[in-house]
């Protein structure tokens, strides 16, 4: 890819670029980056939506995923805003970094999991205080913030379709979703036979510890690479779909078998950090598993970060956002000691009640669609797992409270904020999967296509075992975690109820009947950049 240097004088006039244009339509790299210098940063944030949809743009191999012709790429669009923007970057010489990884892992060629974390210096200097935190206004006027903004997925869909026949990526605002950071409602224009998206949207920032998110809420924007994978999933009556994180039952074996000698709990004692790094390694990696998507999507790796990231919460490896307890803090608080405890937590749907309309038009969504829920396990006699027979209490409260404050979780931790989007997605189109089969509604021609799902260069495999040892007051004790994200959405009609008092007169009022979201159409003139057609209405 070729690398937009953002450490270039400001330009003094805008008219000194007037044949970008025609640079971009010739695919003329090393002139296009002489002339991105020349530009000022909000100059060249205006041009990037118009550049990641040119033929022109190259992603790089950097960032995990494959790209090419229209498929969407969350990371390679983060690396474009970094290396587009003024800042003290990495790639340029300085400190700072927008990691290309933005669920704080990456794929290493083996397969393996590896968590990313910034160095020192670049947390410190990423630490942006409001009023000095690089601004994203130029990128388009989907940024314009909104507590309430409709994204037509039909005309998404148009636009996508034409995006592919042009063999073209799709641009900033299609990537983002029209920058929704939010799913509260899914609705139905009876005029356009379209469905909606609607929730907060726009004012994205660059978060400190890489990605973006809503300036207020703190939630990354919905993404079109997991909208495509739920939705080619759903409509392609794929079934239940989620991931596991689990150990080898051979090494989970070995490794509980070594614990329990007596020389293994002198060592335990003597040095717990040294005798927990020992057990992880007879633990080894656990496995990765993504099911029902497929395993080299980039929705995959997000629930696989998301499911890792929520274990380390609970047993203390990632500190949790007040008045949320780890795992070992809740056996202090209930004075429940549990040695050498298998504990099971996983994400699941959320059984509460979707509101709709009487006529079927409007679905408010809950608080969350997910959750965690628990299990007491233990290893038998034959190396088996096997649930316990009595619960772990801590382990239960953990996964309760883990829920009650599921929003300031999201808030500390993006990754738990794409996971959010991907349930809520999912109920979204398993709901207008069927209205479309029952006739309301047209079929989508390219939201469901095959030949463009996301994909990663490399699938992940295993991941570190999540394991530890905590020095408790009667003693000391070890546990290690397994789980992961079950998506399973038979239920969802079935959760369907109808309230009178759900409505909303943006939805009540038509797009047909509404003045049009402003839009320039293309100019003559190659000097100014084109808008983003919008699909969206506020």
């Amino acid at each position: 890819m070729i690398i937009l240097f953002a450490t270039g004088a400001m330009s003094t006039a805008f008219g000194q670029t007037n044949s970008f244009r025609s640079l971009l339509e010739r695919g003329d790299n090393a002139s296009i980056s002489e002339a991105f210098k020349k530009l000022s940063p909000s100059e060249r944030l205006s041009w990037l939506s118009e550049y990641r949809s040119s033929s022109a743009y190259r992603p790089g191999s950097e960032t995990g995923a494959s790209g090419g012709g229209a498929m969407a790429d969350y990371s390679s669009l983060l690396q474009l805003i970094q290396n587009t923007i003024d800042g003290n970057w990495l790639a340029n010489g300085g400190t700072s970094t927008l990691t290309p990884f933005p669920n704080g892992v990456r794929v290493s060629t083996k397969g393996v999991m590896e968590r990313v974390s910034a160095s020192i210096e670049a947390s410190q200097s990423l630490a942006w205080r409001d009023h000095d935190r690089p601004r994203l206004d130029s990128l388009g006027q989907w940024q314009t913030a909104s507590d309430l903004r409709w994204v037509s997925l039909h005309a998404l869909d148009r636009q996508f379709q034409r995006s592919k026949s042009q063999g073209t990526r799709p641009n900033v605002s299609m990537e983002l979703l029209g920058g929704l950071c939010r799913i509260d409602y899914l609705a139905f224009d009876m005029a356009t036979k379209e469905w909606l998206l609607g929730g907060p949207a726009g004012d994205l920032i660059l978060h400190e510890s890489g990605g973006l998110v809503h300036r207020q809420l703190g939630l990354p924007p919905v993404l079109l690479e997991d909208l495509l994978v739920v939705a080619h999933h759903i409509f392609r009556r794929g079934g239940d779909f989620g991931c596991t994180i689990d150990p080898d039952r051979d090494r989970l074996t070995r490794a509980y078998s070594m614990a329990s000698t007596p020389e293994s709990q002198r060592s335990l004692r003597r040095s717990p950090d040294r005798w927990v790094e020992d057990w992880r390694r007879a633990l080894g990696p656990q496995r990765a598993i993504v099911k029902g998507i497929p395993r080299d999507s980039p929705t995959g790796l997000a629930l696989l970060a998301a499911d890792a990231h929520m274990k380390r919460l609970g047993i203390g490896l990632e500190a949790l956002p007040a008045p949320a307890r780890s795992y070992w803090q809740e056996t202090e608080l209930l004075r429940q000691r549990i040695d050498s405890g298998l504990v099971r937590w996983w994400f699941t749907l959320s059984n509460e009640r979707i509101a709709m309309d009487p006529e079927r038009q409007l679905y408010a969504f809950p608080k969350s669609n997910v959750i965690v829920q628990s299990e007491a396990q233990f290893i038998n006699g034959l190396g088996e797992r096997v649930v316990a027979p009595t619960p772990d209490l801590a382990a239960d409260a953990f996964a309760r409270n883990f829920n009650l404050h599921f929003d300031a979780i999201q808030k500390a931790y993006p990754v738990h904020g794409r996971l959010r989007h991907i349930f809520d997605l999912s109920v979204a189109m398993e709901i207008v999967h069927h209205e479309i089969e029952a006739g309301n509604g047209t079929p989508f021609s390219c939201l469901d296509d095959s030949s463009i799902q996301p994909r990663l260069s490399v699938p992940p495999r295993e991941i570190e075992s999540i394991a530890t040892t905590y020095r408790a007051t009667d003693g000391t004790t070890f546990a290690v975690v397994s789980g992961g994200v079950t998506i399973s959405l038979n239920s969802v009609r079935k959760n369907l109820r109808v309230d009178p008092m759900v409505t909303n007169p943006v939805v009540v009022r038509s797009g047909s009947n509404e003045a049009p979201q402003s839009y320039e159409p293309p100019a003559d003139s190659s000097s100014k950049p084109k808008l983003d057609e919008p699909f969206w209405r506020d």
